[in-house]
């Protein structure tokens, strides 16, 4: 995994994130940029040994003004269970 901050002087570029990686034992690949206006991106992670013990995740952001950020996150363990979904929009002007 290779991650990054870069802090910069210029207002608009503030500081600048990211995440690189991949991992085939755990079936996760994480490949995204998040600045102060915004991010581009995808991660995944697909961890199932069974129908009871899973953890799966999608997230996705994009620069697109109709999508700008998706999200599904599915946990079933012995002792937690988390399922999440979101989607954010930014207002389209007309």
């Amino acid at each position: 995994m290779l991650v990054f901050n870069i802090t910069t002087p210029f207002h608009k570029y503030g500081t600048i994130t990211g995440r690189f990686g991949y991992s085939e034992a755990e079936r996760h690949l994480v490949a995204e940029v998040k600045g102060p206006s915004g991010g581009i991106g995808i991660e995944i992670l697909l961890s199932i040994l069974s129908l009871s013990d899973f953890d799966v995740k999608f997230s996705l952001q994009t620069p697109l003004e109709f999508l700008t950020k998706a999200l599904v996150i599915g946990k079933l363990k012995k002792d937690m269970v988390s399922m999440r979904h979101g989607r954010i929009d930014v207002c389209c002007k007309k």
